[in-house]
């Protein structure tokens, strides 16, 4: 009985021992977060059509992490927005300050019995009085992105350009 009862002491104090280490841990994990969400004040420019299939047990968030690109093409991250989640799947359109370039990454998480990532990243100067479209769609383990402009001068398909042509841009 007395074996019985210090084999459950010790499953208990190992028990304590790892709560404690969780509660230690959940500040360090928090203040990983640097998530920002996406808030730049003025008109709508970019709006978002998005769609994500999932297999049996799984779904796939979609998310957009901008960047201002400064001078020297440095990539400084400004925040993050929701495009697509499966209980949220419509999303409010953003704006990108116009003539300044920014690195957009859409960054697509699939959840689920194997997790995975994948992200799509493209230089972008929005041009004033235009407005922009992003069709984002994920399936399959394969995603499609287009962004389009539209004007009073007709539209045209924004390709996808890496940070390292910024010089160019």
């Amino acid at each position: 009985m007395a074996a019985r009862r210090s084999i459950a002491r010790r499953g208990l104090r190992r028990g304590s021992l790892s709560f404690g280490y969780l509660v230690a841990l959940v500040p360090w994990l928090g203040a990983c977060s640097t998530t920002v969400f996406y808030n730049e004040p003025g008109a709508p420019n970019l709006r978002f059509r998005a769609m994500s299939n999932g297999r049996f047990l799984t779904y796939t968030s979609i998310q957009l992490h901008i960047h201002r690109v400064t001078a020297d093409c440095r990539a400084e991250y400004v925040g993050s927005h929701n495009v697509w989640a499966p209980l949220a799947p419509t999303t409010e359109p953003v704006h990108l300050p116009e003539e300044r370039l920014s690195l957009l990454g859409f960054e697509f998480h699939q959840h689920g019995n194997i997790e995975s990532w994948t992200s799509y990243k493209t230089l972008m100067r929005p041009r004033a009085g235009q407005t922009y479209e992003a069709s984002v769609n994920y399936d399959a383990g394969l995603y499609d992105v287009e962004i389009r402009e539209a004007g009073p001068n007709g539209g045209r398909k924004i390709e996808q350009r890496p940070l390292s042509d910024c010089h160019r841009a």
